[in-house]
C-alpha cells in the first residue's frame, strides 16, 4: 500500500533517483520517497487550469519551502551521479541548477504558482462530503493528491513530472473551515500519513502516460560550458537508439 504524505511530515533527505533510461523517445529518472511512489497531500490550492495553480504565501510558506527543497535535493543528486547518470559525463551543479525547469515560482502578485503540472484524465473529485462530482469549472479551490513521479531530460534542460491524480474541492459556499485532510482528522495534529485505499470509493487508476510539453531551450550564457559545442551540452547523445 503506497502512502500519500501530508507535505507538513515529508524529509527531503528520503528522496531518491533512479538512473536514467530511455523511455517512449525521452530518458526518465524515477523519483521515489523511501525507495517507494512519491505522493503528496498538498494544502489548499487554487486551481486555475489543468496545468497551472496556486497558492497564497501566508501560513502555506512549509508547502513552497518543501517544492524548493525538493528541488535543490534533485540538483544535488544528479550532481553526485553525475558521471553514472550520464553516459561517463562530468556536469558542473551550476550547469545542472541552470538545466532544471522550476516546478514553482514567486509571482509579482504574491502567491505561488505551480506550472507544468498534469491533471491526470482519470483523476477523481470528491466534494466536502466526500461524494464523487463533476470537475468542477476553473479556477477552483482543492487539496490535491499530487505525485511527483520522474525527471524527464530533453537535450539541455529536465523538468519535474508531477501530476494530480485526485481532488477534494472546497465548497465555499458553505462558510465551512475547509478541512486539509482527506480523511476528516485536524490537519494540524494528524502526523501519520494517509492512504490511497483511504481516500477514494476505489483505487485510483495510475497512468504512465503523461503528456509531455515541448520543453523551451535555455539560454547558453547560462552555463560554465558556453563555449563548448552544442551536441556536447546535451546530457545524452541526441542521435541514440
Amino acid at each position: 500500500m503506497v502512502a500519500i504524505l501530508k507535505y507538513k511530515n515529508i524529509d527531503v533527505k528520503n528522496i531518491s533517483v533512479t538512473t536514467p533510461e530511455k523511455i517512449n523517445g525521452n530518458y526518465t529518472s524515477k523519483i521515489l520517497y523511501q525507495e517507494q511512489q512519491f505522493l503528496i497531500q498538498t494544502p489548499e490550492l487554487e486551481i486555475i487550469s489543468d496545468k497551472k495553480a496556486r497558492f497564497k504565501m501566508v501560513n502555506k510558506g512549509q508547502f513552497f519551502t518543501l517544492l524548493e527543497d525538493l528541488e535543490e535535493t534533485l540538483v544535488e543528486n544528479l550532481t553526485k551521479n553525475s558521471v553514472a547518470f550520464f553516459k561517463g559525463k562530468t556536469f558542473s551543479e551550476k550547469r545542472i541548477r541552470n538545466s532544471l525547469r522550476k516546478l514553482s515560482e514567486m509571482g509579482e502578485d504574491g502567491y505561488i504558482y505551480i506550472n507544468n503540472f498534469s491533471i491526470e484524465e482519470t483523476a477523481s473529485y470528491i466534494d466536502f462530503f466526500k461524494e464523487k462530482i463533476d470537475p468542477p469549472v476553473f479556477p477552483y479551490s482543492a487539496v490535491c493528491m499530487l505525485s511527483i513521479s520522474d525527471l524527464i531530460f530533453d537535450k539541455l534542460i529536465f523538468r519535474i513530472n508531477a501530476t494530480i491524480k485526485n481532488v477534494k474541492v472546497s465548497l465555499k459556499k458553505d462558510k465551512k473551515r475547509f478541512d486539509e485532510c482527506f480523511l476528516g482528522e485536524n490537519s494540524e495534529i494528524e502526523e501519520d500519513p494517509v492512504y490511497s485505499s483511504d481516500i477514494l470509493l476505489e483505487d485510483p487508476v495510475y497512468s504512465s502516460d503523461v503528456l509531455i510539453e515541448d520543453l523551451e531551450e535555455l539560454n547558453l550564457d547560462n552555463f560554465e560550458e558556453d563555449s563548448v559545442n552544442m551536441d556536447e551540452l546535451d546530457f545524452f547523445e541526441e542521435n541514440e537508439d
